[in-house]
């Protein structure tokens, strides 16, 4: 898992391809090693960031908690499967934990799929622009953003070649951030070979993620990258 809020580009190393699951890049900012009981219950790895504990770090030290205020931002790796076929355990976690924003790795949402069989009551689906290539036609990440957030989806930083959805969001009177949540995979699905598999494949597609990131960190906004990237940052060598 990564999560990661910067306005930096020392979280941007770059990888040679190989690895397994885990962070990269920068010293992540929450993560969920050790889960509680409570996280143990829910069948899915999940990270739970309140984006107050960063940007209003030292304001709580002298205005009090301020938590109720900031934005909470949810990202889950369902695992194999379709999102349809989890949409209830899915439902589930937002009764729980009521994120503002929601991301799903590994979503795996066709674009056969009935969207209204994936839609939660409030929130707004919200998929990467890999539906819409006509050699993918599958969203492997998703997001669903509740209504009381003021925000747009920044279509301007993504592409139909990776998993990657950018948001400028906020609350009502409240700083706008910028806000990504991606999905590195492994190789692309359904296709007739295994091409997409090869070390320079996933490369080319990780450095087209570090390109929209480069660009998100000129708008001189708070960054906050979110997702499963596949990646095993405490061994480069393997």
């Amino acid at each position: 898992k990564i999560l990661f809020s910067t306005k930096c580009n020392q979280c941007l190393n770059k990888f040679d391809g190989k690895g397994e699951s885990g962070g990269v890049g920068t010293i992540p900012t929450s993560i969920n090693t050790n889960p509680t009981d409570d996280f143990k219950k829910v069948p899915f790895n999940i990270d739970l960031f309140d984006h107050t504990n960063i940007s209003n770090k030292f304001m709580k030290m002298t205005n009090g908690n301020r938590r109720q205020n900031g934005l909470k931002i949810l990202h889950v790796n369902k695992g194999n499967g379709f999102l349809e076929t989890n949409i209830h355990e899915i439902e589930n976690i937002v009764d729980k934990y009521r994120p503002h924003v929601l991301g799903i790795s590994e979503s795996n949402l066709f674009k056969e799929n009935d969207i209204e069989n994936v839609k939660l009551e409030d929130y707004e689906l919200i998929t990467s622009k890999t539906i819409d290539n006509d050699a993918l036609k599958v969203s492997r990440v998703v997001a669903y953003m509740h209504k009381s957030v003021i925000g747009k989806v920044r279509y301007d930083l993504m592409n139909d070649k990776f998993s990657s959805i950018w948001m400028e969001i906020g609350l009502p009177r409240k700083k706008k951030i910028l806000l990504c949540n991606a999905y590195r995979e492994w190789q692309y699905l359904k296709q007739d070979d295994n091409s997409s598999l090869a070390v320079d494949q996933q490369l080319a597609r990780w450095n087209t993620f570090l390109d929209q990131w480069d660009k998100a960190l000129l708008e001189n906004k708070e960054v906050i990258v979110i997702g499963d990237m596949n990646l095993n940052h405490l061994n480069w060598t393997q």
